[in-house]
């Protein structure tokens, strides 16, 4: 049992780092990478979508979100706020 919770931590601070990184992630390759269900790596992104939106809000980044050019999922930043921090648009 820890060893599968270990597995799932390093899982989704894989998938956070990479994210963070501007990556595209696909659910197919990640589930193949980690030995996953596709369903499980979509359960991951759902968890730090929620930690992006409950504990986050007030940072750059806003949700993960599937970018349909790219065909994959990426981390969306908050276009407002980063007017705000730089001063730029």
């Amino acid at each position: 049992m820890l060893e599968e919770s270990h597995m799932k931590t390093m899982r989704i601070l894989s998938l956070f780092e990479r994210l963070s990184q501007g990556e595209v992630i696909s659910k197919e390759k990640e589930a193949e990478y980690f030995n996953v269900s596709v369903k499980t790596i979509q359960r991951d992104l759902k968890e730090l979508n929620a930690y992006f939106s409950d504990y986050k809000f007030d940072t750059l980044t806003n949700c993960i979100v599937y970018n349909r050019k790219a065909k994959g999922y990426v981390l969306k930043f908050n276009k407002e706020l980063a007017v705000v921090r730089t001063g730029k648009k």
